[in-house]
């Protein structure tokens, strides 16, 4: 009988997990997860798994900076070398057998530049004490690479995240922790596609609920926290619609406010028109994820080394807080120096009223100490254009603070504002778009030119320029 001697090895290797394991993980640093996102640039990724719509250039083209595979290494992880991407493996298995063992051994072997692996989508609690050892398997093997997970969206019952009905009173917040303690990854993710065919926006029902409650359980287990992003359109039930400018930016920038440090789209090819459609062909989303990933590449490169301090929803006049985040108040997030922040609703700027022309704010400190805040709009529909759902704010500070540092989105380079008589900056933020300030201290933003370096805006030509519904930059 001739013995694989490939499979002989990896069986081998499932012994030398027992009796090694606890070795390993000894040597791995606790905070792997955050110290491998502070020192990778900002990961955005789409999910592939059709090699015959694989083209390097469109995905590439897309802002893409991470290869995501999903199974066929062999057919898909030629694109990412050829490209010089790194590559993530999404081992959709939940057992550490000799096939899934060679599966990811010849994988790495093969194609240089992985940097992490996706272990398990959406696994359920009953396969979890599996998974784990899984992932252990993988930390020690690759202990460069990210070993992470993807977590069910908030919504289901106890049957689908516990795996069978024997646990009724199951919850997400259980499933959550479950995840973080038992399979221990170095990122939680977590996938919700709020974008429905018809019109409105998708910020009722879980999207904050989820949002939040990820990152609640992410901070408490001290790990990074990752989303996947909507990039498809489904026209059975429940129908999902391509994401349009607007769209993706405020599925992207909203959690860029809430502290996540990188995005996954579902997908590129996923079977429905993604990406690229059913010949390969770029779609809407492709046409607009290229500069919606360029700016927050550049934004989430600063974000990277902060930590989120706290998140609040600003709520337009008439409007209700969505569920699972607060509203903002004086002293949110502990920064002591906005005395007022709104929605500005001046006639001047047109129809500031309505549904869902609100925004949100994430604070954010560095480990000096250093405040950083992000305001992003969260307004957004379909067919929108970031700039047709462009709303004005207005922040009052503290009579101490007399100018604010501004990362501009398309060049990296810091801008300082100036305000009114009234101590307040009135500024315009393109729809589901996020414009990250700092309090001038005399250091600048994270891998950003210093403030001396900086561009001085006036705020008689700032709001000039806001007048005519121009970005600020």
């Amino acid at each position: 009988m001739r013995v694989d001697l490939t499979i002989l090895k990896c069986a081998m290797a499932i012994l030398a997990v027992f009796l090694f394991d606890n070795m390993a993980m000894a040597d791995r640093p606790a905070d792997f997860g955050q110290q491998w996102v502070r020192s990778n640039p900002l990961t955005i990724s789409a999910l592939a798994q059709d090699p015959t719509l694989m083209d390097g250039d469109l995905y590439t083209g897309a802002g893409l900076n991470t290869f995501l595979a999903w199974k066929r290494p062999d057919q898909l992880l030629p694109t990412a070398v050829a490209e010089d991407l790194p590559w993530h493996f999404a081992v959709n298995e939940s057992v550490l057998t000799p096939e899934v063992m060679n599966e990811i051994t010849t994988s790495y072997e093969n194609y240089p530049g992985n940097t992490g692996w996706l272990i398990r989508d959406e696994p359920r609690r009953l396969d979890m004490e599996n998974v784990a050892e899984l992932t252990d398997w993988v930390k020690q093997q690759y202990p460069d690479s990210l070993a992470y997970t993807n977590a069910f969206p908030i919504g289901a019952d106890a049957t689908e995240y516990y795996g069978d009905n024997s646990n009724p009173s199951y919850g997400y917040s259980d499933y959550l922790n479950d995840i973080m303690t038992i399979i221990r990854p170095d990122v939680l993710a977590y996938d919700l596609y709020p974008l429905g065919i018809g019109g409105g926006p998708g910020q009722s029902g879980f999207f904050y609920l989820n949002m939040m409650a990820v990152r609640e359980v992410a901070q408490t287990h001290e790990v990074p926290y990752w989303s996947f992003v909507q990039s498809y359109e489904k026209l059975d039930t429940p129908d999902r619609r391509l994401p349009s400018d607007s769209d993706l930016r405020f599925m992207m920038f909203s959690h860029l406010a809430a502290g996540y440090t990188g995005f996954h789209y579902f997908g590129y090819d996923p079977g429905w028109p993604g990406l690229v459609d059913h010949s390969g062909n770029p779609t809407s989303a492709h046409v607009v994820a290229g500069p919606v990933n360029a700016e927050v590449a550049l934004v989430g490169h600063a974000m990277r080394a902060l930590e989120s301090t706290d998140v609040r929803y600003i709520t337009n006049t008439g409007n209700t807080t969505p569920s699972g985040i607060s509203n903002w108040s004086i002293g949110a997030g502990g920064d002591p120096f906005i005395n007022h922040l709104a929605v500005d609703t001046n006639p001047i700027y047109g129809d500031s009223f309505g549904a869902y022309k609100d925004g949100m704010i994430g604070f954010f400190t560095d480990d000096n100490g250093e405040r950083f805040f992000m305001v992003t709009n969260v307004y957004h529909d379909e067919d929108l254009t970031a700039e047709e759902a462009l709303l004005h704010f207005e922040i009052r500070f503290d009579p101490s603070i007399t100018e604010i540092l501004m990362l501009d989105n398309h060049t990296g380079e810091t801008v300082v504002l100036t305000f009114d008589v009234s101590n307040t900056l009135r500024i315009a933020i393109p729809g589901g778009t996020g414009y990250l300030f700092k309090y001038n201290t005399g250091v600048g933003f994270p891998a950003i030119p210093e403030p001396a370096t900086a561009v001085l805006f006036s705020i008689g030509a700032a709001a000039l320029a806001f007048g005519r519904k121009s970005r600020c930059h």
